[in-house]
């Protein structure tokens, strides 16, 4: 099957993409950026390559996402995307990556300062962290409920 190709080169602002259900999907994104939107990918994978400066998130679900590069000072915010399998192939630099639910993380490779945050207990069944790169389990954010006096 076609890979289907959504490219944004220079400087863009979006937060209305949708990669939806029709095969899979190569998402790249270089130079300076903040784009976010929904994902729905439940039968395909999801590869993303990013270079630059910026913001990229989802919400959403996805069968298996590739992080095929993330390079520079970006953030790729993917905690609100449930997920079957993750492969993180190469993260540097100052790159934070956030993922979602997840089972498997079969692959994570980091370095520089990069960052891998994950939610809950996924598998991790190959990590290779150089430098001062590191995984991490994201916080829970609790929430203040203020009351009247």
């Amino acid at each position: 099957m076609k890979r289907r190709k959504i490219r944004y080169v220079g400087e863009h602002v979006d937060d209305s993409l949708l990669i939806s259900n029709h095969g899979n999907v190569q998402f790249v994104a270089e130079g300076k950026f903040d784009l976010s939107g929904l994902m729905y990918c439940p039968r395909y994978e999801v590869e993303f390559s990013v270079s630059g400066r910026g913001n990229i998130s989802f919400r959403g679900a996805c069968k298996k996402m590739i992080i095929k590069s993330i390079s520079g000072d970006c953030v790729l915010d993917l905690s609100e995307v449930v997920c079957k399998e993750i492969q993180c192939r190469m993260v540097k630099g100052k790159s934070i990556v956030l993922i979602g639910p997840t089972k498997l993380i079969s692959q994570a490779n980091l370095e520089g300062e990069a960052v891998l945050q994950y939610k809950g207990k996924p598998l991790i069944t190959s990590c290779s962290l150089k430098q001062s790169a590191r995984m991490e389990p994201q916080i829970k954010k609790e929430k203040k409920i203020l009351v009247a006096a």
